[in-house]
C-alpha cells in the first residue's frame, strides 16, 4: 500500500488549461492473447476545435478511413490535409510500430506454472502474474517515458474467492468481484526509490472451484506527470539550500564551543575563547532564526493539503450520487427517454425534408422560372440544407446517447473503482480504517490539527528571535564572567559534546536527506518534461494519447 501512495503523489497533477486551438487525441486499441502476445492494434484519432477549410494533420497511419463523416483527405507522406466542414473528425488506421508497454502473462495452478489453455475447468489456487516492460527509453535523458497503467479484471463470485491483488485492490460487488491495480514500469529505474521497485509487476491470486478465462483491460497514459508544478519543485530546491546553511552554522557552533572549552582550561585564554564562542553561537542563532523562517514558510504550504482532502471527499460523495442514479435505473431511463424524444424530433425533420424536396422538384419541373419562383426555389434549397444539417446532428446525438447507454453497466464498476482509490487515499491521509469513519466533523478536525501545527511552528520561529536577543545580551556581558570561568569549564565541555552529538546524529542526517530529496526533485522535473513533451504514438502532434489493451 505504501507503493500505491508514493505513486499517487508522483502522479498528482494540475487541471490542464482549455486553449482554443485544434486538439488531437489518439486512442490506441490493442487486443492481446492470454500470454500477452499482441494480436491486433488499431488507432482511432479525433480532431476537434477545427474550422472549415483545409486542416493539416500529421500521421504515420496506414489504411486511414473516416469513421463518422464524409470529409475527404489528401496525403503527402505523413502530411494529411482534410477538407473540414467545421465538425470533429474521427478517423481510424493501423501502424506497424511496437507498443510502448510490453505485457507478458504467466499462469500458475497450485504453485506450478501451467498453459492457460489447459487450465479451463480446473480447481485450486490460481496465480496470474502480469510483467510489464517499458520499451520507450529516452536516450537524451537516459530515462524511460513515465507511463502509468491501470489493470482491471472482473471475476464471477460463484466459483472464485479469496482474492489478493498486489499494487491494487479487489472489490466484491455481489455476484462479481472487480480487481484493479496500478503499475508504472520504468519508474523505479528512473528514480531508484526502493518503494517503487515492484511497480512493473502485478499479481492476482484467488481460489477457484472451476477456472474460467477472464478478460483484463489495461488503460495506459503517459500524461499524468505533464502538469506537475515545477515552480513548487524550484521552491523546494531553494529551501533545501538553506539546509547547507544550517549545517554550516552548526559546524560553526561546534567549532566555537570546542574553542570555548579548551580556552577555559587556561584563565587568560579561557575568557578570550568564551567571547569568541559566544560570538559564534550568536551567529549560529541568527542562521537558526533564518532557517526556522524558511521552515515556517514551508509548513504554511500544508494548508494546500486541506484543500486536497476537501476535493477528494466532495468527489467521493458525488460518485455515490452517480452510483445511486445508475443502480436505481434513473440514469438509464433518462437516456432512453432522451433517445426516444430525439428520434421523434428527427422523424419530424425528415417529414419536413420530404415536403421541401417535393416543393423543389415541383419548381424545377416548371423549367424557366420568374423572379418570385426563383426566390422561392432558393429558399426551399436553403431550408433543405438546414433540415439535412439538423437531421445529421440528431443522428450523431442519438448515436452518442446509445453508446453512453451501452457503456452504462461498465460505468458503475469504474465509479466504484475510482471511489475505492479515493477512499484509500483519504483514509491514509486521515489515519482511519475505512470511510465509515470519515465525515464532515473528521475532515474539520483534520484541518484544525493542520492549522495548529502551522501555529506551533510560527511560535517556534518567534521564540528563536527571543533566543537570538538573549544570546546578544549574554555576549555583551561575557566580560563580567571572569570570576566564574572555572565553573563554566564543565558547562562548556557539556555544550561541546551536545553540539557534536547534534551535528553527528541530527544535522548530518538532515543534510544527507536534503541531498537525496534534491536528487529526486531533479528527476521529477525530467519525468514531467518527458510526459509533457510526449506527442503521440502514430504521430508527432497529438495533445493526448491513451492506450487501451484488452487481454482475452
Amino acid at each position: 500500500m505504501k507503493k500505491f501512495y508514493i505513486l499517487f503523489i508522483f502522479c498528482f497533477c494540475l487541471i490542464p488549461l482549455n486553449i482554443r486551438a485544434m486538439s488531437k487525441t489518439e486512442t490506441v486499441y490493442s487486443t492481446l492473447d492470454y500470454d500477452g502476445t499482441v494480436k491486433k492494434t488499431t488507432i482511432n484519432t479525433k480532431l476537434s476545435n477545427i474550422e472549415k477549410g483545409d486542416i493539416v494533420d500529421y500521421s504515420r497511419l496506414d489504411n486511414i478511413r473516416n469513421l463518422n463523416g464524409n470529409e475527404k483527405f489528401s496525403r503527402e507522406s505523413s502530411k494529411i490535409t482534410w477538407k473540414s466542414t467545421g465538425k470533429d473528425i474521427y478517423y481510424q488506421g493501423v501502424v506497424n510500430d511496437s507498443l510502448p508497454i510490453k505485457v507478458s502473462v504467466r499462469y500458475y495452478l497450485n504453485g506450478e506454472e501451467i498453459d492457460p489453455n489447459k487450465i479451463k475447468g480446473k480447481s485450486g489456487s490460481i496465480k496470474i502474474v502480469f510483467n510489464l516492460e517499458n520499451t520507450d527509453y529516452n536516450y537524451d535523458y537516459n530515462m524511460y517515458v513515465p507511463y502509468v497503467v491501470d489493470i482491471t479484471g472482473t471475476f464471477n463470485n460463484k466459483n472464485n474467492s479469496n482474492f489478493y491483488v498486489s499494487n491494487g485492490k479487489s472489490v466484491s460487488l455481489g455476484e462479481k468481484t472487480v480487481c484493479t491495480a496500478i503499475a508504472a514500469p520504468g519508474l523505479y529505474e528512473n528514480t531508484r526509490i526502493s518503494e517503487l521497485s515492484g511497480l512493473d509487476r502485478v499479481e492476482i491470486t484467488y481460489d477457484t472451484t472451476k477456472y474460467e478465462k477472464n478478460e483484463f483491460h489495461f488503460v495506459i497514459t503517459p500524461k499524468l506527470l505533464s502538469k506537475v508544478d515545477l515552480n513548487k519543485l524550484d521552491e523546494v530546491d531553494s529551501k533545501l539550500s538553506n539546509v547547507n546553511a544550517l549545517s554550516d552554522g552548526t559546524n560553526q557552533l561546534v567549532s566555537g564551543s570546542s574553542e570555548l572549552h579548551n580556552g577555559m582550561i587556561q584563565f587568560d585564554e579561557g575568557l578570550t575563547a568564551l567571547n569568541e564562542g559566544l560570538k559564534s553561537a550568536l551567529e549560529g542563532s541568527g542562521e537558526l532564526t533564518n532557517g526556522l523562517y524558511e521552515v515556517n514558510r514551508g509548513t504554511n504550504s500544508l494548508s494546500s493539503l486541506t484543500v486536497l482532502v476537501d476535493r477528494l471527499y466532495e468527489t467521493y460523495k458525488s460518485n455515490l450520487q452517480l452510483l445511486e442514479g445508475i443502480e436505481s435505473g434513473a440514469t438509464e431511463q433518462q437516456l432512453i427517454a432522451g433517445i426516444n424524444k430525439a428520434t421523434d424530433e428527427k422523424n419530424e425533420l425528415e417529414n419536413n425534408l420530404l415536403q421541401v424536396n417535393a416543393g423543389i422538384l415541383q419548381l424545377e419541373q416548371l423549367g424557366e422560372l420568374d423572379e418570385e419562383q426563383t426566390i422561392q426555389l432558393n429558399t426551399l434549397r436553403y431550408q433543405k440544407e438546414q433540415l439535412e444539417a439538423g437531421i445529421h446532428q440528431y443522428e450523431n446525438g442519438i448515436a452518442e446517447a446509445q453508446a453512453n447507454l451501452a457503456m452504462l453497466p461498465g460505468a458503475k464498476y469504474k465509479i466504484l473503482g475510482a471511489n475505492e482509490v479515493i477512499s484509500q487515499v483519504l483514509c491514509g491521509i486521515l489515519g482511519v480504517e475505512d470511510m465509515s469513519y470519515v465525515n464532515d466533523d473528521v475532515i474539520a478536525m483534520f484541518k484544525e490539527n493542520i492549522y495548529k501545527l502551522v501555529g506551533g511552528v510560527n511560535s517556534l520561529y518567534e521564540g528563536s528571535g527571543k533566543l537570538n536577543s538573549g544570546l546578544q545580551e549574554l555576549y555583551n556581558g561575557s566580560s563580567k564572567l571572569i570570576e566564574g570561568s572555572k565553573k563554566l569549564e564543565n558547562g562548556t565541555s557539556t555544550l561541546n559534546e551536545g553540539l557534536n552529538k547534534l551535528n553527528r546524529e541530527g544535522i548530518s542526517k538532515i543534510v544527507d536527506l536534503s541531498n537525496q530529496v534534491s536528487n529526486y526533485s531533479s528527476k521529477i522535473k525530467v519525468l514531467s518534461k518527458l510526459s509533457k513533451d510526449y506527442s503521440g504514438y502514430a504521430s508527432d502532434n497529438s495533445n493526448n494519447t491513451l492506450f487501451i489493451y484488452k487481454l482475452s
